[in-house]
């Protein structure tokens, strides 16, 4: 019988994927049971149309899909995950250089959308956690992570 390219895909990346579970969810047994998810996902639609050109690509659609309807499920069900609160991100600036000011600036200047430009001052200036500012505005975590990347660089750059 031949080997089907979802089970190829989950002896070669399994591990890869476990890892990248457990960061998003932060338990080892629901990175677990999201991964398996995603696998059989994917086995389920696997047969269903033409080759797959990009298998790769494919799969981790799935398995980011899978994260996220999995994050939702617990969390409607009470269970709320725990990221590493970074309290106060502007300190790796040298604060005689960048002042708060000129950082609410650069939110400004750089970050579009005003949902995240709002997160983004209560996170890095307020010092709320970033899962405190996903419960009160609604932009996720990693979006918030992401703008502070962003703003991040064009301080460094000046």
């Amino acid at each position: 019988m031949a080997v089907s390219q979802v089970e190829k895909h989950y002896r070669e990346k399994r591990n890869t994927f476990l890892k990248q579970a457990y960061g998003f969810l932060k338990d080892h047994g629901w990175a677990e049971d999201a991964v398996q998810e995603a696998y059989a996902r994917a086995f389920k639609y696997e047969f269903r149309g033409p080759e797959i050109r990009d298998f790769d690509g494919w799969m981790y659609v799935i398995f980011l899909n899978t994260l996220k309807w999995y994050k939702k499920k617990l969390r409607e069900n009470g269970v709320v995950m725990e990221v590493i609160p970074q309290k106060f991100p502007v300190a790796v600036f040298n604060f005689k250089k960048v002042k708060e000011r000129d950082l609410l600036e650069y939110i400004n200047r750089y970050v579009k959308k005003p949902e995240r430009r709002h997160a983004l001052k209560l996170w890095a200036i307020k010092g709320y956690t970033a899962l405190e500012v996903e419960e009160m505005c609604g932009v996720g975590v990693y979006a918030i992570y992401n703008e502070w990347k962003k703003v991040k660089g064009k301080l460094q750059e000046e």
